[in-house]
């Protein structure tokens, strides 16, 4: 039981090393996943809760606003290759 408590205990960190890793190295790609991640947290019942639902309502709006400000989707390539 107590390891399986540890191994619980790991995923966090472990996701949050992953998402900063995806961040720094892919910018667009993880502040996607930064959103998606966000929304996410909200399956958890435990985040249910109404000071944590504001919470994660706003991590998912900043999150989404940041990524529409540093990435327009003007900037972005076409398919074709032509221009």
């Amino acid at each position: 039981m107590n390891l399986k408590r540890r191994l619980a205990d790991f995923i966090m960190p472990t996701t949050n090393v992953y998402v900063l890793r995806e961040i720094l190295r892919f910018q667009c790609t993880g502040s996607q996943l930064l959103t998606v991640l966000n929304a996410l947290g909200l399956i958890n019942p435990a985040n249910m809760a109404l000071s944590d639902l504001f919470i994660h309502l706003g991590m998912i709006g900043a999150s989404l606003a940041l990524h529409l400000l540093l990435f327009p989707r003007n900037n972005f390539l076409t398919g074709s290759g032509k221009d």
